[in-house]
């Protein structure tokens, strides 16, 4: 009885929005330009904040908790509206009109529990919708956790079944990001453009529904910004005991994203994270040789998520725009949990990669699960050294360039995907 009571009142609160209101949230004037807001005037860099999530980062995953199980709503499958006609935009590769059209309708303001709950949540009613109009399976994973206050934080998560869903040895392959920001943050980098790149792949992707020998899913995780709570939720209540133990599902592996948007090709303006010198030599050598500029995209890997580097590199090079590079930053970290050496090395536990790193924690029987973390070094890199978790993190940085930018990661992913996925040979007579 009580479950039937709360399925009702979780699709009161999803269908209220979902079916009554047809249209994206925001502004139709979506111009390539920038919405040229005045940044802070605070100059200051984070490094003293970093270092002290980074050493909290690695308490939260070497503590046990004792967290609240989520509970997953699965939302029917509805008809695509017709306020979400995708077809003027280009079909194959990521459309970088759409991409700033996105941005600046969902991902310009704070999605933040505190600063406004409405708009979060109208923001995820509208991913729920997007992810809907591709004829996904949409599930929201709804979990809580103890904080000085406690709420109910929320998952959304879009499936393209492949012909073997549910069955076992379906091989299972992740694309995510997270949509909340920081309280009064806009967090358009930070990671609006990580929610876009989902949302993006989504659509590209389901042109290939029932292609594909993998089963696709397109998570955008929730509170991220607490501590990574939503990936861990996840990984440990959703991906774990319902898709690898009770389906019996084969993971391949997850590219996350994480502030995606600022490109910056000036001598220097790349910054290096304190030890990477040391930690990671052949990427700082790289970065030394490009004269510092931040005019790439990163890739975070251990030995263990190596296969997915060079796949995303393979598919990178396929793709013209040299002037934006990418570079691998190959973290020291054993495979397994328990045999992590971590003295030092709380910067490669600061995205929600780190929850499928770590999913040994939780599930004995798992060795690790592999995954990447894209992104282009937020505070580390010209703008966002000021402006990492403050409030100039807007709409300032839609420039074509950056835009481009974003576009060619997107579209490296979807190659990516579709090279593990192997599309399926057709027979059909012309």
């Amino acid at each position: 009885m009580n479950a039937t009571n709360h399925v009702k009142r979780e699709c009161q609160d999803f269908f209220d929005y979902v079916c009554k209101n047809n249209t994206l949230i925001g502004s139709d004037n979506g111009n390539i330009e920038s919405i040229f807001a005045k940044p802070s005037n605070s100059g200051e860099t984070h490094q003293s904040e970093l270092v002290k999530s980074e050493e909290n980062m690695i308490m939260k995953f070497f503590t046990k908790t004792n967290k609240e199980k989520s509970r997953t709503l699965k939302l029917p499958k509805t008809e695509a509206p017709n306020s979400l006609d995708f077809s003027a935009f280009n079909q194959t590769h990521a459309d970088i009109t759409l991409l700033n059209n996105t941005l600046i309708r969902l991902f310009s303001k704070p999605r933040n529990h505190f600063h406004d709950s409405k708009y979060k949540n109208n923001v995820r009613m509208s991913i729920v919708q997007i992810l809907q109009s591709y004829s996904f399976n949409v599930e929201i994973q709804t979990f809580s956790f103890p904080r000085k206050f406690i709420w109910n934080a929320k998952n959304v998560i879009g499936i393209m079944p492949s012909p073997n869903y549910e069955k076992p040895h379906d091989r299972i392959v992740v694309i995510g990001g997270h949509y909340d920001t920081l309280e009064g943050v806009p967090g358009v980098d930070d990671n609006g453009s990580g929610s876009v790149f989902v949302l993006e792949a989504a659509r590209l992707l389901s042109k290939y529904k029932k292609q594909l020998n993998a089963t696709i899913y397109f998570i955008l995780f929730d509170e991220e910004e607490m501590g990574l709570e939503g990936s861990i939720a996840f990984v440990d209540d959703y991906l774990v005991p319902k898709v690898l133990n009770a389906k019996k599902g084969q993971f391949f592996g997850a590219y996350i994203a994480d502030m995606l948007l600022l490109f910056d090709d000036e001598p220097n303006s790349q910054s290096v994270e304190p030890g990477l010198k040391y930690l990671c030599p052949d990427a700082y050598e790289w970065m030394s040789n490009n004269s510092f500029r931040g005019d790439f995209i990163s890739v975070v890997s251990r030995d263990a998520d190596l296969f997915l580097w060079k796949i995303f590199k393979e598919s990178w090079d396929e793709i013209d725009e040299n002037r934006y590079k990418t570079m691998l930053i190959k973290a020291p970290l054993a495979a397994n949990y328990y045999s992590m050496q971590l003295e030092n090395k709380g910067s490669f536990f600061r995205s929600d990669h780190a929850s499928f790193w770590t999913a040994a924690r939780s599930n004995d029987h798992i060795d690790t699960l592999p995954a990447v973390v894209l992104t282009d070094l937020g505070p580390w890199r010209g703008y966002q050294r000021k402006c990492y978790h403050q409030p100039c993190d807007n709409t300032i940085q839609l420039t074509e360039t950056n835009l481009k930018f974003l576009a060619k990661t997107i579209d490296s992913t979807v190659g990516s995907v579709l090279k593990i996925a192997k599309i399926k040979e057709t027979t059909e007579s012309v």
